[in-house]
């Protein structure tokens, strides 16, 4: 007896289009072929397109794909952001023609992968393609179960022509470039489900904004595909492609173009960093891509972030290649220093491992050399800078103050459960989504998108003030102003800076990193934050790179002071860089400053005495014992000396601020002005 009912529809994508292969000209036997396929997706099947609908309903966000604690790898998390409200109130409005009558979208790539293939189980394995048949006058070719190439065929042979079939149960299709365009285009075609259908985060960014009617357009795709004698790899699709694709275009942000580019130097040094930190996803009770502000950019990073891609850049291209002479303490730093980082010997010392060669072969773009520079990197280079950003006592404690707040939402209400897990351990970039967004635009779409960014402010503040209260009343209220300076340019620069002059001072080099993290940890949390809120604040109170150098005095001077076998600074002499003779030619500047400015122009010539300018010095001694106490420290130099450097730098001032002085009013007495010596030659033996 026949069944009887409708039979069940074919659940394959089949799509006519043009096939084409790309290959380099590369000697290398292992080169990999990239098949393509282009054809286009609309918002309805057509005869001559095939099931254009069911390919755009198929091109979805890695983030409708994989979720973020499924992928390890770097690449593939640096694809899963996308700009929903650059979809919002760009593109969609572009397709309704409001900017144009005129109007059209590249074609997107897209890569076809196993189920799977991308997640960090990786049990999935890359088809490799089967034998040629030929029947029914087409050419076909299967790639085991996932999608199959049917070649329409002219007098027997193959053409360019044909069909390609995908079966969307065990086959994932990943944009790999242009997913702003072809979710625009699900939306015009009211395919955007998870927006459109769904109650979700991204709603927010949509709120008000209607599809155009009747929207009658059809997308360019090109699907690609690839072959190898070696078996593939997922970093060979999600990284090796993805980067080469979107360094030839406009980057998408600082951040990504910066974890992306494998041809500048300072850009694979930090990569290596983040590729560890990848490992680690967005775990909370440990450094991770949380911390590492990973999809955020200078001016949008939340407070989470301790760390930033622009500013890792920065200090790596300093702790990496920085030239040697800037490990004197009394060098200073030029505002275009970052041109002049090429010096290969620094890198060597941190780690033997890197071969100059092949690192200067993967700047000009040789693969292969910059899979093995990577490999030495992560192996022997990276774990030793991850370890100081790590286990600094700040870093611990701003650790350990995330892991508190990750139990705290766990007893919150559902919209802060989803803003943790999508805007700040999403990998998305939605945090600067939201702060771009404005109360106007909020007002004009409604109230979904105002609670979503009062949740991420409370999130924060509710981080903020867990993490103040790790440390003692006494240093609470300065707790924000050490962080600040701590992750800071100036802050994480100066914490490698410090380390390579710590570490020239072992036997072993750069072997003794752990030694230079154990000084570090010597100086407890709350000491630290003595030290980089009050004390710095009157050292260096400006974070220009000029300054810089100073920063990384001010570590050197703590470490100092609790290290017995440590002298950077000389006790015997006063020394120009000792950040506390800084400290109180800083301070009694400062009062004669003010001195100065309260005086009317009538008064000007009313010159302090001398009695006032020994008070002055006094004070400022005094001041210091005080910062420095309240960190458990005592002055490196004698009060006597350091009055003596105090009360010359007053004269000094007082020159500056008093011009009209008749001559031989002031005692001429010796000043130390920047950059002089601080070997202590030309410089009287202080007790």
């Amino acid at each position: 007896m026949p069944l009887k009912g409708s039979s069940i529809t074919d659940p394959k994508i089949k799509v006519f289009g043009m096939f084409g292969r790309f290959t380099v000209a590369t000697p290398d036997p292992n080169r990999v072929v990239v098949n393509y396929f282009s054809t286009v997706a609309s918002g309805s099947d057509s005869e001559s397109a095939g099931n254009s609908l069911s390919l755009l309903r198929e091109l979805k966000p890695m983030r409708e794909r994989v979720h973020v604690s499924d992928l390890r790898d770097l690449s593939s998390l640096l694809q899963r952001e996308l700009d929903d409200r650059r979809v919002a109130t760009e593109l969609v409005p572009y397709l309704k023609g409001d900017s144009s009558p005129v109007g059209f979208f590249p074609g997107i790539l897209v890569a076809l992968v196993p189920n799977g293939f991308l997640r960090s189980e990786a049990h999935a394995e890359y088809p490799r393609p089967g034998e040629v048949s030929s029947a029914d006058g087409e050419s076909v070719r299967k790639f085991g179960d996932f999608w199959s190439t049917h070649r329409f065929e002219l007098d027997g042979d193959p053409v360019s022509l044909g069909r390609l079939e995908i079966d969307p149960k065990t086959t994932d299709l990943i944009v790999l470039d242009g997913q702003h365009r072809a979710n625009a285009f699900r939306f015009a075609t009211r395919t955007f489900d998870v927006v459109q259908q769904g109650d979700s985060i991204y709603n927010a960014f949509y709120e008000g904004v209607e599809p155009p009617e009747d929207f009658d357009a059809q997308l360019p795709v090109t699907i690609v595909w690839f072959e190898s004698e070696e078996p593939i790899e997922p970093r060979l699709i999600s990284r090796k492609l993805f980067v080469d694709v979107n360094t030839q275009a406009k980057p998408v942000s600082e951040s990504r173009n910066i974890l992306l580019d494998d041809r500048k130097r300072a850009s694979i040094v930090t990569g290596s960093v983040y590729r560890l930190l990848a490992d680690r996803a967005f775990d909370a009770d440990r450094l991770s891509l949380l911390h590492a502000g990973f999809d955020c950019e200078e001016g949008e990073a939340h407070e989470f972030a301790l760390l930033l891609p622009s500013i890792a850049n920065y200090a790596m291209a300093y702790a990496a290649f920085g030239r040697d002479e800037v490990d004197d303490l009394s060098h200073t730093i030029s505002a275009d220093w970052f041109r002049y980082t090429s010096n290969y010997a620094r890198i060597r010392r941190i780690s033997g491992d890197v071969d100059e060669g092949k690192f200067r072969a993967a700047e000009g773009g040789d693969r292969s050399a910059f899979e093995a520079v990577a490999k030495a990197l992560e192996q022997s280079v990276a774990p030793r800078l991850l370890s100081i950003l790590e286990k600094h006592p700040l870093s611990l404690r701003h650790i350990e103050a995330s892991r508190l707040l990750d139990e705290w939402i766990g007893n919150q209400a559902a919209m802060i459960v989803e803003v943790w897990d999508k805007v700040f351990r999403g990998g998305e970039g939605l945090y600067g989504g939201f702060r771009r967004r404005t109360t106007e635009d909020d007002e004009k779409v409604g109230a979904r998108a105002t609670n979503y960014r009062k949740a991420i402010t409370e999130i924060e503040s509710e981080f903020v003030k867990t993490r103040a209260e790790l440390f003692s009343r006494d240093v609470e209220d300065r707790v924000t102003t050490a962080y600040r300076s701590y992750k800071s340019r100036a802050g994480v620069t100066a914490l490698l800076m410090a380390a390579h002059v710590f570490c020239s001072t072992e036997d072993e080099g750069w072997g003794a990193v752990e030694r230079y993290v154990a000084a570090l940890q010597e100086i407890t949390a709350d000491q630290w934050i003595v030290l980089l809120s009050d004390y710095k604040a009157m050292i260096a109170p400006e974070l220009m790179p000029k300054l810089w150098p100073v920063n990384r005095n001010i570590i050197l001077r703590a470490i100092q002071g609790r290290c017995a076998d440590k002298e950077f600074f000389s006790t015997a002499t006063i020394s120009a860089r000792n950040p506390d003779v800084l400290f109180v030619q800083n301070k009694v500047k400062q009062s004669v400053a003010a001195y100065a400015s309260s005086l009317s122009p009538d008064r000007m010539a009313e010159r302090p005495d001398e009695e006032t300018l020994a008070g002055w010095s006094d004070k400022a001694v005094a001041a210091l014992k005080e910062v420095l106490a309240a960190a458990s420290f005592e002055p490196l130099n004698s009060e006597d000396a350091l009055r003596t450097v105090a009360y010359q730098a007053a004269t000094s001032a007082v020159e500056r601020h008093f011009p009209h002085m008749e001559d031989g009013e002031g005692d001429g007495g010796y000043e130390l002005e920047e950059g002089e010596s601080d070997d202590g030659s030309d410089q009287p033996e202080l007790s």
